[in-house]
């Protein structure tokens, strides 16, 4: 845990910044990588698993089911959003950001009400503007929460406060052949799996998944400050590729992915299959 101890009369040895400091080889490099490319995920699997996640969509009003016990199963998830920032702030991970924006936006919520959003972003945490709350559905009473509207499916988004609002430029539309995994591709990923391992029957789809994310993840942090709407539409997107890709259905994370790739106007994400194999071992 980082202490400031700058303004302390007593302290003889003083904190330095969190990115004062890199660790670039041996021990505890190769800890630090395990780790961010390993345990980072493994806890946030485990999380899922055992409801913790859940239990923060719920309070969000972003979740089904009911919750699991017991009443401090929030905590773990604050745990590891800390280990999360340590990592974003070291090095930048764009599947661990999303994981931990998906995270901070959902306790913004449950702290606001509903009424803010927030994001973790290179492990500084910024709350963005406050949103209105929905509308209450035909014939509810004063106080009704109701769950977040829909995703909308425009291509145009409207950016901007009061007077001189304007609308953003539509994304061109992307063919859904750009969405679809090459012969090159495929080669390429089946000649790098172990013939025989059953371990890796679903290698194929979670390379492709993968590198979809990636590709995703880039145009994300583009449209952030280019187009926030829209960014925020392709959030809700990819935060649901990421629970179906958790729940190992990845047809339906793939499909996700290849909406929110044709709502940020990308048509290529092949480049990143080399990285979505080492990620795999391949």
């Amino acid at each position: 845990m980082h202490t400031d101890t700058a303004h302390s009369h007593y302290a003889h040895w003083r904190s330095l910044p969190l990115g004062a400091v890199a660790v670039t080889g041996g021990f505890w490099a190769r800890k630090q990588e395990v780790n961010r490319q390993v345990t980072l995920r493994h806890g946030h699997r485990q999380l899922e698993r055992a409801g913790n996640l859940n239990n923060l969509r719920l309070a969000a009003g972003r979740g089904e089911g009911a919750y699991q016990p017991p009443v401090f199963m929030d905590s773990d998830v604050y745990k590891w959003l800390e280990a999360a920032a340590y990592d974003l702030g070291n090095r930048r991970d764009p599947e661990v950001e999303a994981m931990a924006d998906e995270l901070f936006d959902q306790i913004v919520q449950v702290l606001s009400g509903g009424r803010a959003r927030g994001t973790l972003t290179g492990g500084e945490a910024s709350a963005v503007a406050p949103l209105p709350m929905p509308p209450a559905p035909s014939g509810a009473t004063a106080g009704t929460t109701t769950a977040p509207p829909p995703v909308s499916t425009s291509t145009g988004t409207v950016t901007g406060t009061g007077t001189g609002v304007t609308a953003a430029p539509p994304v061109a539309p992307v063919p859904d052949a750009a969405y679809e995994l090459s012969a090159a591709g495929r080669a390429r990923i089946e000649a790098a799996i172990p013939a025989g391992d059953p371990s890796y029957a679903n290698a194929v789809h979670k390379v492709v998944i993968k590198a979809k994310f990636a590709a995703a993840s880039e145009a994300y942090r583009t449209a952030v400050s280019a187009d926030p709407a829209g960014a925020a539409q392709a959030k809700e997107i990819l935060s649901a590729a990421r629970r179906a890709f958790t729940d190992g259905d990845y047809d339906t994370a793939e499909n996700y992915l290849d909406a929110a790739l044709r709502l940020l106007g990308v048509g290529t994400w092949e480049q990143h299959i080399d990285a979505a194999m080492a990620e795999l071992g391949l």
